[in-house]
Formats: structure tokens, sequence, C-alpha cells
């Protein structure tokens, strides 16, 4: 299964459709556009097929540590979508970053391990 995203376009950053979908079944839905409410800018934004990217949750990242980050970050991302309250929406928001940015940090340590040949060369999947 695949997470169907969006990019916002006043951010520039991707929400989720809340959509799971594989890619064979999504080559089928129609074009039809769909308003979603967008948490990074409060704005609705129209979803149609031609404007979504399939994202495989699993393969973000061969790291296990930054795939888990992102992961709570797209959970978060999501929370904040659902949240009424603008200052429950806004904590989710910081806490995405947040996951987000972690996710960085460990990508750079695993890639400057990388570079000098320390630990696995591909971390090991779960």
């Amino acid at each position: 299964m695949a997470t169907v995203l969006i990019q916002c376009s006043h951010t520039g950053r991707y929400l989720s459709t809340g959509i799971d979908v594989d890619p064979d079944t999504f080559a089928l839905l129609p074009e039809v556009a769909i308003r979603i409410p967008c948490p990074h800018c409060g704005r609705e934004h129209a979803f149609s097929k031609g404007r979504a990217i399939l994202v495989d949750p699993s393969r973000w990242s061969e790291n296990p540590k930054v795939e888990d980050c992102l992961l709570k970050a797209t959970e978060c991302a999501e929370l904040a979508g659902k949240a009424r309250a603008r200052t429950r929406r806004q904590l989710f928001l910081r806490l995405e970053q947040q996951w987000v940015r972690l996710a960085d940090d460990f990508q750079r340590i695993a890639d400057r391990n990388a570079e000098n040949g320390v630990g696995p060369v591909n971390a090991p999947r779960r």
C-alpha cells in the first residue's frame, strides 16, 4: 500500500490525502478534484490524481531511524489536518517539523558514518 500525497501550493510541503491505495487501484481512480484541508497553510487544496504522488512509507529511507521519524511526521501532519482547534493544529505541525528535523539529523549521521566507513553501508531492514 502507498499513501497518496499532494503538495501544498503555498508552502511547498506535502500533505497526506488520507488515502492509502496500491498503485494499480490508484491508476484506475477517476480524474476528479476533491477539496482537502491543508495542515500546513490552513487552506483547502484541490486534490486530483494528476497532482498526486504515491509514497510507500516504508521506503522513505533505508535507515530505520529516519523512516520512523518520517512516519511520525506524517502521523502528526494527519492529526494536524484533523484538529479542530487552532492551537492543537499548531502543536501537531510543530511536532511534525521536529520529527522531520530529527530524520534529517539521523540521515546526516548515517551519511557521515558511511563516508568514514563506520557501521553498515545500508542499514538493515526491520
